[in-house]
């Protein structure tokens, strides 16, 4: 009772009735705490003004929006109470959003040439994170579009050297590039982050440096359709995707620092949901929930593959397939050189991908192998062509309309669904429970 009593004098130091309080009041044994409408919670508000933000198509208003929400993350959540598991989520959630908000931020102000102000947020992310490489190649091309190409080359050898001291590894091919073509003054800087496609961004000389840079988007992977109207009443179930989303995202994060001390637990016992299907009729949300997930989830840094198949393409062996592996790969030309480098792995893939024919030498087995062996092999390429991938960058793979697909999709859908634990890979599916046979 007297805890209670001092609860309310803080919360309602004036009220002289406590059993009228609105704000705080007693159910039996139980203390309940008015909702929102009564109580501002700046974690809340947090997470509001990151989403009005990452919804917004008009870049300024994104911009405000998002320096509204990096005032007012005052610290993280709760950091003396990691007791509890709601408040161990709720802490990563939200620190998780404050790393992206400050990449997001420092991406608006790069895309407007406002190559000062996109500094100060990589290095609030990098002060907390310094093995954060998109916030290096950032912060390199920013240093270097104001002529200091000094700093940007003592960024990169930080990063590097806290890489090979926690981690052991180096930074990826895409960074260490940016930095020699910083070293050797380029004329020209052209980045494409495998974690997330941004607009190659070209030296400006001095005289023009107060101005807009001009950027051209390398590869831009289409989500979903191209006109999207807003989300309506899903905020439950966004949030519960986001959650799985991160829950893997974390696992990645987790795995790296494992290779600095090897866990007790096999990584395929340590299992997490990676598969989300939306189901119901026509017209209910389903493909624009899978939109929403996809935007965050590229905001976030994954790589998106979306595909979706139409009901005249229903015959089509592994249609929705071809499309998804397609996009996955338009990531970068280090998959095509992965898979030239390992013929016999990836052979199988060119029965769906025709384009990669030029990359395989001729094989010849001494017998036609059964048809039950061709599809297994085609299904271990598709496998390790994913793994491939999310070994560089979380992964995720939206397959829409999945109702139409055929049943060698489904087949191969279910393949993966069962050997892809313990990888930073979601898959999701979208399907009419009426539409199927």
């Amino acid at each position: 009772d007297c805890t209670v009593y001092t609860l309310r004098q803080l919360i309602e130091p004036a009220h002289s009735r406590p059993a009228s309080s609105r704000i705080l009041r007693m159910e039996r044994e139980r203390l309940v705490l008015a909702d929102q409408s009564q109580i501002w919670v700046d974690a809340d508000e947090f997470e509001s003004l990151l989403n009005l933000a990452r919804a917004s198509n008009d870049p300024g208003g994104s911009e405000k929006l998002l320096e509204e929400a990096m005032v007012l993350y005052g610290g993280d959540f709760l950091p003396e109470e990691l007791s509890s598991d709601w408040i161990i989520a709720r802490h990563e959630s939200l620190q998780r959003n404050w790393m992206g908000l400050l990449l997001e931020l420092a991406d608006v102000r790069i895309e407007r040439g406002a190559f000062v102000t996109a500094i100060d947020p990589l290095d609030r992310l990098l002060a907390i994170d310094p093995a954060n490489e998109a916030a290096v190649q950032r912060l390199i091309i920013s240093l270097a579009q104001l002529d200091r190409r000094a700093e940007a080359l003592r960024a990169y050898h930080r990063f590097a050297t806290v890489l090979q001291r926690d981690y052991n590894i180096a930074p990826l091919p895409e960074t260490r590039s940016l930095y020699e073509a910083v070293q050797q003054g380029d004329s020209e800087v052209v980045l494409t982050l495998p974690i997330q496609p941004l607009s190659s961004l070209e030296f400006a000389s001095p005289g023009d440096r107060e101005t807009p840079i001009a950027s051209r988007h390398s590869y831009k992977v289409q989500i979903g359709r191209s006109h999207q109207t807003p989300l309506i009443g899903r905020d439950q179930e966004l949030e519960t995707m986001y959650q799985l989303l991160l829950a893997n995202e974390q696992g990645t994060r987790s795995h790296l620092t494992n290779r600095k001390k090897a866990s007790s637990l096999p990584l395929d016992t340590q299992r997490r949901p990676q598969c989300i299907l939306l189901v119901g009729e026509a017209g209910i949300g389903k493909t624009r929930l899978a939109e929403e997930l996809s935007q965050g989830a590229q905001k976030r840094g994954w790589a998106v593959a979306w595909s979706r198949v139409y009901a005249q393409e229903s015959s089509v062996p592994y249609r929705q397939w071809t499309e998804v592996l397609r996009s996955a790969m338009a990531h970068g030309l280090w998959q095509r050189q992965e898979i030239s480098a390992h013929p016999l792995v990836y052979q199988p893939l060119s029965t769906l991908l025709p384009e990669l024919h030029d990359l395989f030498p001729p094989v010849v087995f001494p017998s036609p192998l059964p048809p039950e062996q061709e599809q297994l092999r085609l299904w271990e390429a598709t496998l390790e062509l994913l793994n491939t991938i999310s070994e560089r960058t979380p992964l995720l793979l939206v397959l829409d309309d999945f109702h139409w697909a055929d049943a060698s999709s489904s087949e191969l859908f279910a393949y993966l669904v069962r050997r892809l634990h313990g990888r930073p890979i979601v898959m999701v599916g979208t399907y009419r429970d009426n539409e199927l046979p």
